[in-house]
């Protein structure tokens, strides 16, 4: 072999060896990049299903209206070159509506790090306009229709996207969703989101309101046990459940099962001794004394209010059957409500020793119609009694307010003692049937306001408690989720709100004998009940 062959030789081989070399980059040039495909895409999917579940979680903790959501947020001010424009903030609401159903993702709202995939794109997010944080959007609960769907197909709570690369003819930064998303909301119908497979190269995520309220519904669950636990801990009992049998909210004593009471057989006198007993008790929690004290007070001047009404009511419709000679019928029809009214809140001047119309101690509707036999004869009487029942309520509610305003100082154990023994118990003698409920723990506040979430979202038709039976104290908290099938709400039957085992009819009527055996939720299509212990 001459030199020249053997220069050729080592130049084809110094070829082979480099093409080799640049095989072997190149496969593992692809293979790098086939991960870091893969690490983006995963990296896209946790962004993602972290919002989803904030989202969530922001609708289950939502102090003042469980379930609704937060408006999208929009860009203010930006600086075309800044990698990051917008605060992620939610908006605020226009009026009663959201700004834009569609926006960026309100990440620092929700305490999320700003989600930005490669191209340095914000998640965008698509809201339900019947879950927006508005008291115009109530109720809110199980059965809310959202009034937004995703192609077609309704009851979407919320959407997730995440832009793809800018395509041709986007211009961004921007607030136009056009310049970032290939779907949209439809021009037919404003709240129904359109986007398809093929479509662009956005990538979505839905919520729908049966995932969404299975976690809020849970959430009310939990916050209703803590209430009935801490009331318990604090007053020494458990309330009566209001059964099926009763519409009114009444509790029954006995019941075993049925919705939270709005009314419970109490004596006012004997609730303002127990609190008095806990504002000296160094063992309890000064706050949900406090808590209680206010409740009663709360209870009071509205019993107050309404005894006062049906006094004015009843006044001048009595003084024309009285002039008329002695019209039996219109008088007994000027004092019914006034009796119903005393009947329920239990004022009883009476026992007050006003001038008595019978021997009978309870001003009853019978009390009233024997007082009318006679009533020329009866006509002062009746005068009194209306003047007597006045000036009652009046101070009842007085005595209640300046407890209130004490109240407002948060006094300290000495200064609610005095207080509470401002109020003579005398005045708050009831022998009627029921008083609203008086809750004694600061976890029920929301159970105790009228104008809380409790009251606004009708959260009280589809939540339901079970006593253990004898004084165990255990108790289970039932939420029934939205309606299935033919469930017809509200009503008096528990077929209509639970499922299964759930549905025994022994928890039908008073349910003094309900059974005791509990069946977790199989699925949200044939059983949504939910239970919390």
């Amino acid at each position: 072999m001459n030199c020249r062959q053997a220069q050729a030789g080592f130049v084809l081989q110094a070829l082979l060896f480099g093409l080799l070399g640049v095989g072997a980059a190149l496969n593992g040039t692809t293979g790098d990049s086939r991960l870091a495909r893969l690490k983006a895409a995963q990296a896209q999917q946790r962004a993602l299903a972290q919002a989803r579940e904030a989202l969530i979680a922001r609708a289950v903790n939502d102090a003042s209206r469980p379930g609704s959501l937060p408006c999208p947020a929009l860009l203010k001010q930006y600086d075309p070159a800044a990698p990051r424009p917008g605060d992620g903030r939610a908006e605020l609401m226009a009026g009663n509506r959201c700004p834009s159903l569609i926006g960026r993702l309100p990440w620092s709202t929700l305490d999320l790090p700003q989600p930005l995939d490669d191209n340095l794109n914000t998640l965008w997010y698509v809201m339900a306009p019947g879950l927006r944080d508005h008291r115009s959007a109530s109720p809110i609960n199980s059965d809310t229709p959202t009034g937004l769907s995703l192609n077609g197909e309704p009851e979407v709570a919320a959407l997730i996207l995440l832009p793809g690369p800018q395509l041709p003819g986007q211009r961004r930064p921007s607030n136009d969703p056009a310049d970032y998303l290939e779907g949209n909301l439809s021009t037919a119908h404003p709240a129904d989101f359109s986007s398809r497979p093929g479509q662009g190269n956005d990538r979505l995520l839905s919520i729908t309101r049966h995932h969404l309220m299975a976690a809020v519904e849970l959430g009310v669950a939990r916050r209703v046990r803590h209430c009935l636990a801490a009331h318990r801990k604090h007053s020494g009992r458990q309330p009566w459940p209001a059964p099926l049998a009763n519409t009114s909210g009444e509790a029954h004593p006995g019941s075993r099962f049925g919705r939270i009471p709005r009314y419970h057989p109490d004596n006012a006198g004997a609730l303002l001794t127990a609190i008095g007993l806990a504002a000296a008790d160094e063992r309890r929690a000064l706050t949900d004394t406090q808590a209680w004290a206010g409740n009663l007070a709360t209870v009071l001047i509205q019993a107050a209010d309404i005894v006062g009404k049906a006094v004015d009511a009843a006044r001048p419709e009595l003084a024309r059957a009285l002039a008329g000679n002695g019209q039996r019928a219109a008088a007994q029809a000027a004092l019914a409500p006034l009796a119903e009214a005393l009947a329920a809140h239990g004022f009883d001047p009476l026992r007050l020793q006003a001038a008595p119309l019978t021997d009978d101690s309870n001003l009853s509707r019978e009390a009233l119609q024997a007082a009318l036999v006679s009533l020329p004869a009866n006509a002062a009487s009746l005068d009194q009694l209306t003047t007597t029942i006045a000036g009652h309520a009046q101070a009842v509610a007085e005595e209640a307010a300046s407890l209130r305003r004490t109240l407002a100082g948060k006094p300290d154990r000495r200064q609610l003692q005095t207080a509470l023994a401002a109020m003579p118990q005398s005045r708050l003698m009831t022998t009627g049937k029921a008083l609203p409920m008086v809750w004694a723990a600061a976890a029920c506040d929301f159970l105790a306001q009228t104008d809380s979430w409790w009251q606004e979202g009708n959260w009280s038709d589809g939540i339901f408690f079970q006593l253990a039976a004898g004084d165990a104290g255990e108790v289970a908290v039932i939420a029934a989720g939205p309606r299935i099938g033919k469930q017809q709400r509200p009503s008096s039957q528990i077929a209509d709100y639970l499922e299964g085992v759930n549905a025994d009819p022994a928890r039908n009527g008073n349910a003094e004998a309900a059974t005791g055996t509990f069946e977790p939720a199989r699925g949200r299509s044939d059983h949504n009940d939910q239970v919390v212990y």
